[in-house]
């Protein structure tokens, strides 16, 4: 076989992986999370499936601890998100600056970080870290995640963000907004 045959077989394939990818995820239902008026028009926050099923977003805080708490008793690598709920009220409370943050960037999606102040739980709880994705007219989340540090979304675990390597110093792909 030879080499250009090769290359154009490997393209042809990730062009098909691509595409069975955003057809599956546009199958998926998002869920209208929060929707307030702001001048003459709406803003919406929805949550993906991956973040409200898989993540476990639409549960509780207490579940979603119960849950992480199992799961690492066993030995089993599994991911819980932040609940949806809290991700509304930091969204609320934090609007302006999400939207102009997430406006501004050129890929529509940005890693915002929050420390929590009122945690009680393990040291796994201390951070939360979620990304949003302008959707044109709308905001959704895409993932989330609670961590120790405020580093696990932005080193880029769980969604394989690629990392470049500028002058000695790792830059993520997403931009980082911390939150207060």
């Amino acid at each position: 076989m030879s080499p250009f045959l090769f290359y154009r077989i490997f393209i042809g394939m990730k062009l098909l992986e691509l595409i069975k990818n955003v057809i599956l995820e546009n199958g998926k239902p998002r869920i209208l999370r929060f929707i307030t008026k702001v001048g003459d028009s709406d803003i919406r926050l929805f949550s993906s499936y991956h973040q409200w099923f898989e993540r476990h977003g639409d549960e509780n805080y207490e579940t979603i601890k119960d849950i992480f708490f199992d799961k690492f008793a066993s030995n089993v690598k599994y991911r819980v998100g932040v609940p949806d709920k809290t991700i509304v009220e930091i969204f609320k409370r934090n609007m302006e600056k999400i939207i102009n943050s997430v406006k501004d960037e050129q890929s529509k999606r940005v890693i915002f970080v929050k420390k929590r102040n009122d945690n009680e739980d393990e040291v796994e709880f201390d951070f939360i870290e979620f990304i949003i994705q302008d959707k044109g007219n709308s905001y959704e989340i895409i993932t989330s995640a609670f961590s120790k540090d405020g580093n696990y979304l932005v080193l880029g675990f769980p969604i394989k963000t690629r990392m470049v390597m500028v002058e000695k110093e790792i830059k993520p792909k997403y931009k980082i907004v911390y939150l207060d």
